[in-house]
């Protein structure tokens, strides 16, 4: 849908909502009398379709358009238990779930991994194959393409910007083939997904060279959106199936650099989004050998230089960066870009859609202004019955937060989460504060131990090691 069109219909889409007592999906606090819009952030799918293996053969032959109807053919199917991966039940609710809250989206952003982990070892079980095979590399490109497809179906006529993740391969976890046969299969309906008359130039050229790409924001004039494919950058990162991904991270990293300083140039504002959040991985830092001392115990997620590069834009071009996006930890959290102590900007850790690492499925719906861009506010959904949903007794997928009412702040903002940062570290005074992110980092699903907490709160504000440590260590 063009610009005029979607300011034509707001009003009367707004009206319509108001009259469905559907409004309080998106019931955050805008200041004042902004005119803003909703739009939904999801992350971390992993669809496996193998968790019925009767039917792998019958995919593998079959057109993604066919999927539906085969996945259909089984009466019965429970959703996806923890420590699982998302299954066709699981993922239908979720993205009914999405349609319901977030049907009136002006864009959905989905910020990487669309296939399940160990998908190349699962389709090689179920097909009786090797996880080499051409019929594996071939199954993976049609289970995302299925998974984009779904997306589209359910959220239709809405741009809906996709990055990938770490699992999003034909080799392998973290072994994504720059200028390889997953990124041609995936390059129409991306394309599709965000709008052909919406993507940059060099979309072709720079999603085959590592699947990465700019577009105009849908409907906030002078806005750019960059989806970044930061796992060519990542410490797990190895080109198995080629030569050049270290010149394809390298190439990645110029024109991202080159992104920032043209927008800057012609007064444009950032959007963006990427899977692997800049920093420390807290819970591999956690995990860590008890016997190395607590500085070696910090794991960043980025190799260097890539890592100080990418932080280094993010500090430097932060006034024109409005909002930042990525997932990959599966759970609910934030990264602050911090400048001489300054809180300058916030990306929003996205929890994911499967169950895998035992957190609730879940995703966010924001709203923001728009006029000029800014985000405002946004609230979390969640799946609150997993063990008992199935196809036949429906999800029940609740709000489980928004953030302005949960942290007491007038809106999400640098400012506002560094100040929720700061007061988990007041004893006291910081407790409410405390058990709210404990509880709503795994999505209501459990809580971070009270003697882990500093683990992941000191990973919010401190990107690079060394800060990190200073304040991981001393506490």
């Amino acid at each position: 849908m063009g610009n005029h069109m979607a300011q034509a219909f707001r009003p009367s889409l707004c009206a319509i909502l108001l009259a469905l007592a559907l409004c309080t999906t998106i019931s955050m606090s805008a200041r004042g009398s902004e005119p803003s819009g909703i739009f939904a952030v999801v992350s971390d799918i992993h669809f496996n379709p193998f968790t019925m293996p009767d039917l792998a053969v019958r995919l593998a032959n079959a057109e993604t358009a066919e999927w539906p109807s085969i996945f259909g053919s089984v009466s019965e199917q429970g959703f996806s238990g923890r420590g699982e991966d998302t299954n066709q039940a699981l993922l239908t609710s979720a993205l009914g779930a999405l349609s319901m809250h977030a049907g009136s989206a002006d864009l959905v952003i989905v910020s990487g991994d669309f296939l399940a982990h160990r998908f190349q070892e699962l389709a090689a079980q179920a097909l009786g194959t090797s996880p080499t095979s051409n019929a594996v590399r071939s199954l993976g490109a049609k289970t995302a393409l299925y998974v984009a497809e779904a997306l589209r179906k359910e959220m239709p006529d809405r741009p809906i910007v996709i990055a990938l993740g770490n699992n999003d391969s034909e080799c392998g976890d973290y072994q994504l083939e720059p200028g390889g046969t997953f990124l041609a299969s995936m390059r129409n309906i991306v394309r599709d997904l965000a709008g052909p008359d919406r993507v940059a130039p060099d979309f072709d050229q720079a999603f085959l060279a590592g699947g990465y790409y700019a577009m105009r924001h849908p409907i906030v004039a002078g806005v750019t959106i960059l989806a970044v494919n930061d796992v060519l950058w990542s410490t797990d990162y190895q080109n198995a199936c080629g030569t050049d991904g270290a010149e394809a991270a390298e190439a990645m990293m110029t024109w991202l650099e080159r992104q920032f300083s043209d927008a800057q140039a012609a007064g444009q504002r950032i959007w963006l989004v990427h899977h692997i959040p800049v920093g420390i991985d807290a819970y591999a830092t956690q995990q860590g050998p008890a016997g190395l001392s607590c500085p070696a115990r910090a794991v960043p997620f980025l190799k260097e230089p890539f890592a100080s590069r990418f932080a280094t834009l993010l500090r430097d071009y932060a006034p024109i960066i409005q909002a930042g996006f990525s997932g990959h930890t599966h759970q609910d959290s934030y990264s602050l870009v911090t400048d001489a102590g300054n809180a300058v900007g916030v990306e929003k850790i996205t929890p994911s859609v499967s169950p895998i690492f035992g957190n609730n499925p879940g995703f966010h719906v924001f709203n923001y202004n728009w006029h000029i861009g800014e985000v405002i506010d946004f609230s979390t959904w969640y799946l609150a019955n997993l063990e008992q949903a199935s196809t036949s007794f429906p999800g029940e997928w609740r709000r489980e937060y928004v953030f302005s009412e949960a942290y007491g702040e007038r809106a999400y903002s640098p400012a506002a989460v560094r100040r929720i940062v700061d007061t988990m570290f007041e004893p006291g005074a910081g407790e409410a504060v405390r058990n709210s992110f404990r509880r709503y980092y795994p999505v209501s699903h459990g809580e971070i131990a009270s003697g882990d907490l500093a683990t992941y709160a000191c990973a919010i504000s401190n990107m690079d090691p060394s800060s990190y440590t200073a304040c991981y260590c001393l506490r």
